[in-house]
């Protein structure tokens, strides 16, 4: 079986295919693909969300947006020294202003950052920019760069600039994501962005905005956050029908490599190793891990390892068979009174997963202990398939957070299961007394973003929920494990080959030493998530604690 589909709010095909790959293995990936992708590039396409949304750009008529754009009557132009006070900048500043149009705000702007600083004016119009660069020699604004960028990049260097400045645009990005990713790339470690854009709320907005805007601030804040940014701050009231936001590039620590698949029983039918779904703690002064593992006959089993340090690991082999089922892996282990407790997913047939539990003195040797967690009645979120299973042992109760689905996309090649276009995962609660009965929550799914693979841990008084995609790690929060927060992107892709193509089942090891949090990730070298490998970042406590702080 091969490993692993992710689903969260990447890519709708992307998804599917990934999502194919892992419940029905690589040997189905070329009739997929030409199902599902045609003879596109894999994975490399966004839709657009707006088609032809800046046709009107093409071929200006400059004069006619000037009366536009830098008229009292629009939000943005009679707030507009509010705005430029709001930005704080300051000399030597290197700021974009992006879909910077007859160039209002670039202007305002050269003089605040002075002559060491610069102005790059970014539009897909030629004519906006030919305007801009002529209006500011006649002024003297020696600082102003044009920069003519495309509907999925702002054409920016690496790391080139300290502020992105997106006023009345963003809902004009055809390829938001794409075009997110271009800017995260320009801003230096620490940039910042600010987005003003239009209030979209039934009844209260105007019927204008209602049609040309495609969604609302909360849809905007989350595809930013998804793209490596976290909210620092908002000026409410500033504006009339309008919003102000402050975001933040997040930085993400040293990826590590730790483990690569060797040995049959990791090798995976390709040959070139797959291991994922990291599970550590450190008990007896030891770090002990369990991970899943797919050997060259295909199937999925679970494996253990030992370190001193958490980095330097010792494999000590399979502990957990598949032996008549069709796959077993997804470990997630606490330790109560002297025994370990393994909770993991299970497919006896295809892949319609349960979630099973197993108990062990040792943390070797395991004795099975049947069904935890079987999907839901008929017509329940969770109907079809549920697993990927955390769980937490916290004042005498046993706590899972699991991922669930009632369909599989409509090309999966499986029949007799439902089919759907919408097909999602979602993640779901159960609480236990003794690991072996569990009792689902009444107001299941707890959290959705087509999120899974995920782990939840305690730090301080909130609990965190990480879970996989193809752009890094995401995490939200919650005060009791049931209303949960989306924070957007905990680590991004680091840029090395190592998870190019994101991160699987992430697991974070809190207090792994005296001031560091370890975050132990599967990560993905290949688009099928079927050549996966085990790495680690580390999180300064402290720095991740003020992290989430200022996220809240």
């Amino acid at each position: 079986m091969a490993r692993r589909f992710q689903q969260t709010s990447d890519d709708a095909e992307t998804n599917a295919v990934r999502h194919l790959i892992r419940l029905f293995g690589i040997q189905v990936l070329c009739a997929t693909l030409l199902v599902l992708v045609g003879t596109a590039p894999l994975f490399a396409q966004e839709k657009s969300v707006k088609p032809g949304i800046n046709e009107a750009f093409q071929d200006v008529d400059v004069e006619k947006f000037i009366g536009r754009f830098e008229n009292e009557g629009r939000d943005a132009y009679d707030h507009r020294h509010e705005i430029v006070k709001a930005c704080q900048l300051k000399p030597g500043m290197v700021v974009a202003d992006i879909g910077a149009g007859t160039g209002l705000f670039t202007r305002m702007f050269s003089p605040l950052v002075g002559p060491t600083g610069r102005i790059y004016a970014v539009d897909i119009s030629e004519k906006f920019l030919k305007h801009i660069e002529s209006t500011a020699q006649e002024q003297g604004l020696k600082n102003i760069t044009g920069v003519v960028c495309k509907q999925d990049s702002v054409n920016l260097p690496p790391n080139s600039i300290d502020l992105a400045f997106i006023c009345d645009t963003y809902h004009h990005f055809e390829f938001p994501h794409k075009t997110m990713e271009s800017i995260h790339r320009a801003l230096k470690p620490g940039g910042q962005l600010i987005l003003i854009d239009f209030h979209r709320i039934e009844g209260v907005s105007r019927e204008w905005l209602m049609t040309h805007v495609r969604a609302g601030q909360e849809v905007f804040t989350q595809e930013i956050l998804e793209s490596g940014f976290k909210q620092v701050d908002e000026k409410k009231k500033m504006l009339d029908e309008s919003y102000f936001v402050r975001f933040e590039k997040t930085s993400t620590p040293e990826l590590k490599l730790l483990l690569s698949g060797t040995g049959e029983s990791e090798l995976a039918p390709h040959g070139k190793g797959n291991i994922y779904a990291p599970d550590v703690m450190v008990d007896d002064g030891l770090f002990k891990m369990w991970y899943g593992c797919q050997g060259k006959d295909g199937h999925d089993r679970i494996s253990y390892a030992e370190s001193k340090d958490g980095e330097q690991w010792t494999r000590k082999g399979v502990v957990l068979s598949n032996g008549t089922a069709n796959h077993v892996n997804d470990p997630s282990v606490v330790k109560v009174d002297g025994v370990y407790y393994m909770f993991y997913t299970r497919a006896e047939k295809d892949v319609i997963d349960q979630i099973d539990v197993a108990t062990s003195k040792d943390g070797l040797n395991w004795e099975t202990n049947g069904v935890a967690l079987s999907p839901g009645a008929a017509g329940q979120w969770d109907a079809l398939s549920v697993g990927r299973p955390t769980v937490l042992y916290e004042d005498g109760q046993f706590k899972m957070w699991y991922d669930g689905r009632k369909d599989f996309p409509l090309h999966s090649p499986v029949s007799n299961v439902p089919k759907s276009s919408k097909s999602r995962r979602d993640i779901g609660y159960a609480t236990s007394r003794d690991g072996l009965h569990w009792v689902r929550h009444n107001n299941n799914p707890v959290f959705g973003r087509n999120a899974g693979g995920v782990d939840v841990k305690r730090l301080g008084d909130k609990l965190v929920l990480l879970y996989e995609s193809g752009k890094g790690t995401h995490w939200a929060s919650s005060p009791d494990g049931l209303q949960w927060r989306d924070l957007g992107l905990l680590a991004e892709k680091s840029g090395q080959e190592t998870d190019a193509y994101g991160h699987v089942t992430p697991n974070l090891l809190p207090n792994a030493t005296e001031h560091v949090h370890h975050l132990y990730i599967g990560t993905a070298p290949a688009p099928t998530w079927d050549h996966n490998q085990i790495s680690v970042l580390h999180f300064d406590k402290e720095h991740l604690n003020r992290l989430l702080e200022s996220q809240e």
